[in-house]
């Protein structure tokens, strides 16, 4: 072999390593993609389940799913429905750009406000009852909190939240990069004082907590199509909130729920599908019905579902546990007067 065939040979071999190497990736080239690729959106849709996934001291197991849809139009176009069918009911956010409703089907009640000129986590939040603050009522919707960002790289994990680059996987067809990290959980300033509480935790205790995060992001599109969280050190630690004894929790009782969550495991899981990017979005999918039996208030008031879980109307504050089954409420009508809205 002469001189230049093997010149030849070593130019491929190192044009074959270099394209290799420039098919590498890491995890902060991957989520600084992502985020370019939401905040570059004029539009989204998906379908979304969120699986709940428990398991309970004594092998006990409660696996839980919630289907819903998710529309979205820069600057201020919103519909978000999502169905819980362990109660057959639902909950709704929906902004036509002129208005801002939110509606909570288990406690047929829904609130209207004027839309903000741009959408974010401290508009929405409010109206969905979740209080106000950085993330409020976006953490765990992580994509849906992406694209109201300011900054969605930002929002995204950091080298120091443990961010790693697992590998690729096959997600039902889908070829995606698998990332793992700790996630922040956005705690409150203060609990809200409208807000049953049968077991009394103090969410303000949790402030820099984290816990395990995973997600599959796509390697054509950087779009995330799954996410999982998982919640049991956070369920841990609220267990450690609750007083050994206080005039809502007898001792005894305080201490087998803090046994209780102690030993509780908990994994959220959220599917996106049907992904469509700047396709147009019919005018009808943000607007909003109310049902006839829902009552329009200024704040939710979550003191209703008291008599629900076997205390007083008047009892308030703490966090909201998973209510036991009631009776089934109407959905929301969207376009075509069909119940929850044609699908966008």
């Amino acid at each position: 072999m002469g001189s230049k065939s093997i010149l030849l040979a070593l130019a491929l071999v190192v044009g074959v390593v270099g394209m290799s190497v420039a098919q590498q990736w890491n995890a902060e080239d991957i989520l600084s993609r992502c985020a370019n690729a939401y905040a570059g959106m004029q539009s989204y849709q998906d379908a979304t389940v969120m699986k709940q996934t428990m398991k309970m001291a004594g092998g006990m197991d409660m696996n839980m799913e919630m289907p819903g849809t998710f529309a979205f139009e820069r600057p201020n176009k919103l519909r978000m429905e999502m169905k819980m069918q362990f109660i057959q009911s639902q909950m709704a956010t929906v902004s036509n750009g002129s208005k801002l409703w939110a509606y909570m089907g288990m406690l047929k009640q829904y609130t209207e406000k004027d839309a903000p000129a741009v959408l974010d986590a401290t508009a929405i939040a409010p109206a969905m009852g979740m209080g106000t603050g950085p993330g409020a009522g976006t953490s765990s919707f992580h994509v849906y909190g992406l694209l109201i960002s300011k900054d969605p790289l930002k929002d995204l994990p950091k080298a120091d939240q443990g961010l790693k680059l697992e590998g690729a996987e096959d997600l039902g067809g889908k070829a995606t990069h698998v990332l793992t990290w700790q996630q922040a959980m956005p705690m409150p300033d203060k609990m809200p004082a409208n807000m049953p509480m049968p077991v009394p935790f103090d969410l303000t205790k949790l402030k820099g907590i984290t816990i395990p995060a995973k997600a599959w992001i796509g390697k054509d599109d950087f779009l995330i199509h799954q996410m999982t969280m998982d919640m049991g050190p956070m369920m841990r630690a609220m267990a450690e909130t609750i007083p050994k004894d206080s005039p809502q929790m007898p001792a005894q009782q305080a201490e087998m729920m803090r046994g209780m969550f102690q030993q509780m495991q908990m994994t959220m899981t959220f599917t996106h599908t049907n992904i469509k990017v700047n396709q147009p979005i019919p005018a009808e999918t943000f607007t909003f019905t109310p049902p006839a039996d829902a009552k329009l208030v200024t704040d939710f008031d979550f003191s209703a579902m008291m008599p629900m879980m076997g205390g007083k109307a008047t009892q308030k504050a703490g966090p909201m546990p998973a209510p036991p089954p009631a009776p089934a409420a109407p959905m929301p009508p969207g376009p075509e007067g069909k119940a929850g809205g044609k699908a966008p």
